[in-house]
């Protein structure tokens, strides 16, 4: 289903820390043109959804009404809210939550939960008895918190490679590596790894962010784009300890 209208939509596709997009209300359900009927929507949010991007994205949907307003059509915002909270509130079957899951469009889903739980609750209404639905629904909440708790976990073991890496390249100087943060700081006298030390200080505030509890989301995406840049790190540390070696000989 596409609109020409949904392409105001799009500076929200740009925005990593806006999860997903959903159209609802008769404009959806009946096939209604914008211009008949209010266009109802209701944005989802990453778990750390902060101030300063609260003002961006206040920004942005004033463009966007702006813009509507210009082709007549009015936008019936929904108060936004963070996966976290959604979940919860598809999970309490709350009556407009699930109808409009059920019933509406996902224009941006970029976690992929609100297409999961969308198929969940459409499969329950129409094979299984209500008292179930409750059940199913916690046990689709529970794996895939269980799967954010395992990529999150990665993030401390990717910490740890780089800081075991580093002490490889440190041992050559008889240098003692005890904790991320003496890594970072002998990388800085390495201008040949500089690049490495930007990535561990990064994957570090990462870490910090995910021991205080303030980290909401890390996708299988960027779990792969570290595997990669930690093999890097590694093969480059490789070299440089051969290159000294052979120079010994």
């Amino acid at each position: 289903m596409q609109f020409p209208i949904f392409e105001d939509f799009k500076q929200l596709k740009d925005l990593e820390f806006v999860i997903g997009v959903l159209f609802f209300g008769s404009t959806i359900y009946e096939g209604k043109t914008p211009k008949d009927s209010d266009l109802d929507c209701l944005i989802i949010l990453s778990d750390d959804f902060s101030q300063s991007q609260e003002k961006l994205l206040l920004n942005v949907l004033e463009s966007i009404k702006k813009s509507l307003a210009s082709k007549q059509v009015k936008l019936h915002l929904q108060p936004p809210m963070t996966l976290n909270v959604f979940i919860r509130r598809v999970i309490t079957l709350e009556p407009w939550i699930v109808s409009s899951l059920s019933h509406g469009f996902i224009y941006k889903d970029s976690s992929g939960v609100l297409k999961a739980l969308k198929n969940i609750v459409a499969n329950k209404k129409t094979r299984l008895k209500t008292e179930h639905i409750d059940l199913l629904l916690t046990r689709a909440y529970d794996n895939i918190v269980k799967t954010r708790k395992s990529l999150l976990n990665m993030i401390t073991l990717l910490t740890d490679l780089y800081l075991l890496i580093t002490r490889l390249i440190a041992s050559r100087d008889g240098f003692i590596i005890p904790d991320p943060e003496s890594a970072i700081k002998y990388l800085k006298n390495l201008p040949e790894f500089e690049s490495f030390k930007q990535e561990f200080e990064d994957l570090s505030l990462i870490n910090k962010k995910f021991e205080a509890g303030t980290l909401g989301e890390f996708k299988g995406v960027e779990l792969d784009e570290w595997l990669a840049r930690c093999e890097n790190y590694f093969l480059t540390v490789q070299k440089t300890i051969l290159k000294v070696e052979k120079s010994w000989l």
